[in-house]
């Protein structure tokens, strides 16, 4: 919902480029800078700060933050097409790798857990 967090961070560094794109990925409650964002907002002011939105804004409906492993795998399972690589970013190191090696073993596609701070190039 971008209230607070290194979400904030991130929009500051990605929201004045229009090559980027911001995706939000679940609901977005009304008021908050998320919401006024996916609502078209081209400039919103989150804690004290006015940042300016240039970069694409897409949503990826069906998917929710707190998902569980279950409903991350049938999400994965439901998208067509089918994917083609998939980077598991977010949660305890463990879950990560195991969430990424069940969804390569499964669905026979290229899967990563990136490192904090790893770059990687998308093409």
């Amino acid at each position: 919902m971008l209230i607070g967090g290194p979400s904030v961070e991130y929009l500051k560094q990605i929201s004045e480029d229009p090559k980027n794109t911001l995706v939000l990925t679940s609901f977005q409650a009304t008021g908050t800078p998320g919401k006024n964002i996916q609502d078209g907002s081209r400039e919103v002011l989150i804690n004290g700060h006015t940042i300016k939105i240039n970069c694409r804004v897409e949503k990826i409906e069906g998917f929710s933050t707190h998902s569980d492993y279950n409903q991350l795998v049938a999400y994965i399972n439901r998208l067509r097409p089918k994917l083609r690589r998939v980077l598991v970013n977010h949660g305890e190191r463990t879950k990560v790798q195991n969430l990424a090696s069940s969804l390569n073993r499964m669905f026979k596609i290229q899967t990563q857990h990136p490192l904090v701070q790893e770059a990687i190039k998308l093409l």
